[in-house]
């Protein structure tokens, strides 16, 4: 074989094996790279809509948190302002306190005020409500001054209006040192 027919067959040799690696890249790497492309693209969408979806559960947690933290707000409250007048409770606060500063109540009268329209934005309650307790208690000085530490440090919100000292001895009692206290009282709720 002469030099130049080898020359032909090995340029058509090369011919050959190139234009056969363009039909195996053409038929099986370009639809598997595009297939790659493609799954690449799914694995990032997905691993976005991962993060939005993480997004999301670290927003709901955070206001279940924040509507936890709200009931307990609202439980608080009512203990402090009530959703009702509950006269019963509320005498028998006064009435504790004043067992607990060695105090005898003589007598009690309640009369319920007009309620006062909320400035709050609290769409649940109309207003604030007020009973006024006009009560006689019986005791010494100290045991009044415990009396009123107690209605300052109540879990309800009351407001000493009043305090005056009825007499000077208390006729029931055999010592001296008892006087009878005139207390005026007011306990506040929440008007539905």
């Amino acid at each position: 074989m002469k030099a130049s027919s080898k020359r032909i067959f090995s340029i058509l040799g090369s011919g050959v094996l190139f234009i056969t690696a363009l039909v195996i890249y053409a038929l099986f790497i370009r639809p598997e790279y595009d297939n790659v492309q493609r799954l690449r693209s799914e694995v990032a969408s997905r691993s976005q809509a991962v993060e939005q979806q993480k997004d999301v559960i670290k927003q709901i947690q955070r206001l279940l948190q924040e509507y936890q933290s709200v009931a307990r707000l609202q439980e608080t409250l009512s203990l402090a302002l009530p959703q009702e007048s509950d006269v019963a409770e509320a005498l028998n606060q006064l009435n504790g306190a004043a067992q607990i500063g060695g105090l005898a109540i003589q007598s009690a009268a309640v009369q319920s005020l007009a309620i006062r329209p909320s400035s709050a934005p609290i769409k649940s309650a109309k207003g604030i409500g007020t009973l006024r307790f006009n009560t006689k208690i019986s005791g010494d000085y100290e045991q009044i001054k415990r009396f009123l530490q107690m209605l300052e440090t109540n879990v309800r919100l009351m407001d000493v209006k009043s305090l005056k000292i009825e007499s000077g001895v208390d006729p029931t009692q055999k010592s001296a040192q008892k006087y009878l206290y005139n207390i005026t009282v007011d306990v506040y709720y929440q008007a539905k």
